[in-house]
């Protein structure tokens, strides 16, 4: 358990050192047909740093603040370099035609190889194989129809709980306790370890929550306050080994900006005053949850949480997939 611990709060330190000393370049890559290309090389012209698109065409990558350019570049296509403005960055990719001629060339000269030596082979070859075809062909009838029933059977078990290490997060709350209004959302992705019972990722939480003060006083005399958190995070989730029903714990930690904004209304003068703050901060969340697995890919779960966010507390309700 220990170790564990340790993990996650080198997760967390490493996530901290990065948000301090890089920068996040953010954007989208196409192919000439403007569909978004996954697997596309993203790296900094200057300096050690790259990434891949994913299933959208979109990446995030950290450089150095120095950093002055990034190259998109695939196997296939013609590599292509922009500047670093702080915008949404956009690349498309052209296919290198003269890489895909020769490449089909290639590949063209390696089938006519492969087939002359088949021809050769089978032809040296002739004779015994129809021999041992001959002697066999009762024999291996009977092992084909044992094959084919075996076959079925095995298609026709259900796979509603067969091992699948990459899962996504998904989920959306609202406050409880405490009170007010809003809706907390969060995206978790990462890996479970072999056994399945221990899961390490990474995600982002955005929390925007409207408070006002309980009483006898008319609306216009009470103390509002308005709170909004963006955190990015390292998180950790243990699960107890069962298969369908899985409660668990988990713990997330990483690096916040926060603001919040607070109205009051003064008697003595009849003014309001009001109090802003805003800035980055430690993100901290403690969430204990039972996810239900519906598919080998697909489950649904529900959780309650407490984050740093002035003692915040939400019941949520999430996806897995």
């Amino acid at each position: 358990m220990k170790r564990r611990i340790l993990l996650v709060l080198c997760a967390a330190m490493s996530i901290m050192a990065m948000a301090q000393n890089t920068r996040m370049v953010q954007g989208v890559v196409f192919n000439e047909a403007d569909v978004p290309m996954e697997g596309v090389t993203l790296s900094s012209v200057d300096f050690p740093a790259s990434c891949v698109t994913g299933e959208n065409g979109t990446f995030q990558l950290y450089v150095s603040p120095y950093a002055q350019k990034i190259q998109a570049s695939m196997e296939g296509f013609i590599s292509q370099t922009a500047e670093i403005d702080g915008s949404y960055m956009v690349f498309k990719l052209k296919v290198d035609r003269e890489y895909v001629r020769r490449k089909a060339l290639a590949e063209a000269a390696a089938r006519q190889a492969a087939e002359q030596e088949a021809s050769a082979k089978a032809k040296t070859e002739e004779e015994a194989r129809l021999a041992a075809e001959r002697a066999t062909t009762t024999m291996a009838y009977a092992e084909q129809k044992e094959y084919n029933a075996w076959s079925a059977e095995e298609s026709a078990q259900p796979s509603i709980n067969s091992p699948k290490r990459r899962y996504r997060f998904v989920s959306v709350g609202v406050p409880v306790i405490r009170g007010g209004t809003g809706y907390p959302f969060s995206y978790t992705e990462g890996v479970f370890n072999q056994s399945g019972n221990l899961f390490l990722g990474r995600g982002l939480d955005y929390t925007s929550i409207s408070h006002t003060e309980e009483g006898d006083k008319p609306d216009w005399e009470k103390e509002r306050s308005e709170e909004k958190q963006i955190g990015i995070y390292g998180n950790g989730k243990l699960f107890l080994p069962t298969k369908r029903f899985r409660p668990f714990i988990s713990l997330s930690l990483g690096v916040s900006w926060k603001q919040i904004s607070s109205y009051e209304y003064v008697i003595s003068d009849g003014n309001y005053a009001d109090s802003n703050y805003a800035g980055l901060g430690l993100y901290s969340k403690a969430e204990i949850g039972l996810l239900i697995n519906i598919l080998n890919s697909f489950g649904v779960y529900t959780s309650f949480d407490c984050k740093n966010l002035g003692d915040f507390f939400s019941f949520n309700l999430g996806v897995a997939f």
